[in-house]
């Protein structure tokens, strides 16, 4: 694979600055020269809204999202499948000695987590201490161009755009609907997955991917089912999905993150129904901690990367720790040190 142009260098692990194939708005990724159908994907501290990445990082970012990625992943939807009995990845899984534990249902990317990683890279090298609290090995995969975006409530670019009198996925939607409205069902609000992500007919996707939208339709359902019992609410999240690199067949998997707080809008259930009731926005326990202070600093003028005030910073490492407590029912430490260490 060919090593990327470095667009932020302060996140870069040094020893595999020279295995180094991409660096997205969160991640960057590295292949791995012993296993050519495998990456590492590691988390940085980096935070982007509105698709720009800011100066400020946010301490403990990297590891929360990791973590909340894998307790997803393993532990929620550990029997969805998008591929049902995969003899390739039977025949993969056979090759390496770390197995993820639904490895009978493969449906995403994951190959190793925590101090599993480190058996992938090349073994003479030197690596940050805690890589493995911020990294994983997943399956390369080719990405499908769309971001599939489901929404519990009218939230975001969707309730900008019916403010606007706008309906650019094509729902259709009645008039007079207020912030946080809930949908009787989740609806589907797919974008293209790009430096600027554009919206796209909701139908139009459906017809290209239909077990593939339906697959991740139930994942969400059952997402929001489990976070309701835990009093949260989920208001929206989004979901990427690839084709298994190097297979003679269409094998999707599930990739990048899962139902992050920088993926998917968060609340408190009792909180929501406040401010449904009340008006005015819920205290967040996601990404819209800086979006909104983002805003605010750029007022009319140009959307360039900031430094956030330390306030800020404070506000959504808590929210984003609250939220991964109340979801796993653990502290991050210790889900660290059950999972990963």
């Amino acid at each position: 694979m060919t090593v990327c142009e470095v667009k932020y260098p302060g996140s870069v692990i040094p020893s595999l600055a020279g295995f180094l194939v991409y660096q997205g708005k969160t991640r960057d990724i590295y292949s791995l020269p012993d296993y050519p159908n495998l990456l590492l994907v590691n988390v940085t501290e980096r935070i982007s809204t509105h698709d720009v990445v800011h100066i400020s990082t946010v301490p403990l970012k990297d590891q929360i999202l990791n973590a909340i990625n894998i307790f997803w992943r393993t532990e929620v939807f550990n029997e969805a499948s998008l591929c049902g009995d995969d003899k390739r990845y039977r025949e993969l899984m056979a090759s390496v000695e770390h197995k993820p534990p639904c490895d009978n249902t493969k449906h995403h990317d994951l190959i190793a987590f925590g101090q599993k990683v480190y058996n992938y890279p090349p073994s003479d090298l030197d690596y940050p201490k805690n890589l493995h609290l911020s990294a994983t090995v997943v399956e390369a995969c080719d990405v499908v161009p769309f971001e599939l975006i489901f929404r519990n409530n009218l939230t975001g670019s969707l309730q900008r755009a019916y403010d606007r009198g706008e309906d650019p996925y094509g729902l259709r939607l009645p008039s007079g609907l207020k912030p946080l409205h809930e949908f009787s069902s989740a609806i589907f609000t797919p974008t293209t997955k790009a430096d600027q992500d554009k919206p796209v007919l909701s139908d139009v996707v459906r017809y290209l991917m239909p077990d593939v939208v339906e697959m991740f339709a139930s994942l969400f359902g059952k997402a929001t089912e489990y976070a309701k019992r835990r009093g949260i609410a989920i208001l929206d999240t989004k979901f990427e999905v690839g084709l298994l690199r190097g297979s003679d067949l269409f094998e999707e998997r599930i990739l990048d993150e899962i139902l992050t707080p920088d993926s998917s809008r968060y609340v408190r259930v009792d909180d929501l129904k406040q401010c449904v009731k009340e008006g005015g926005d819920p205290p967040w326990m996601d990404k819209e901690v800086f979006r909104q202070q983002a805003m605010r600093m750029w007022g009319s003028g140009a959307k360039v990367p900031l430094v956030f005030p330390d306030s800020t910073i404070v506000l959504g490492v808590d929210a984003y720790l609250n939220l991964f407590s109340l979801l796993t029912g653990m502290e991050l430490e210790d889900f660290q040190q059950k999972y990963l260490c």
